[in-house]
């Protein structure tokens, strides 16, 4: 979770200023009010600012709810979600799928379209441009090993003229 701390004239325009800055809906974020603030003597000694701390949910966490629920919408059964990020990318690697095929999809096209959700998903939420990467079972690792012993090979044939 994170914390943010607003400071402002009263607690509603506190928090419809935050909603309405990180376009978030009354359900997405928790809030919890550190020091109510008061108007002082005549409105013009003493007076003290409100004080609210927000939590928002970590992305990692979201990212995660999000991918679960696409898959169980899919009917597919996996093992286990593992979600790393370095920088602004997310790696999510999905593993024992029961069925790798029906997720992958003819030459990744269904894996393709799957990363490209979870895209438009958490660059929605975060408000600022991120990538996510989806592998199953290892499948982008071997496709890409598999592309540059296909390359290598082209390269030797060409050098060889065989």
């Amino acid at each position: 979770m994170r914390e943010i701390l607003e400071t402002g004239k009263s607690t509603s325009k506190i928090i419809s200023k935050f909603m309405k800055t990180h376009n978030l809906k009354l359900d997405d974020v928790r809030f919890e009010v550190i020091e109510e603030g008061s108007r002082g003597f005549l409105n013009l000694f003493g007076q003290k600012p409100t004080t609210i701390k927000f939590l928002l949910p970590n992305s990692s966490n979201k990212l995660q709810e999000f991918t679960e629920n696409l898959l169980e919408k899919m009917d597919i059964k996996y093992s286990e979600i593992n979600i790393n990020s370095r920088k602004d990318t997310y790696f999510i690697s999905i593993k024992g799928v029961d069925n790798p095929g029906f997720l992958i999809g003819k030459e990744g096209k269904m894996l393709d379209s799957f990363q490209y959700i979870l895209n438009q998903m958490i660059n929605k939420f975060e408000k600022r441009k991120n990538t996510v990467k989806v592998d199953v079972d290892g499948y982008r690792k071997r496709k890409k090993t598999a592309t540059n012993t296909a390359k290598k090979t082209s390269r030797k044939i060409q050098k060889s003229a065989r």
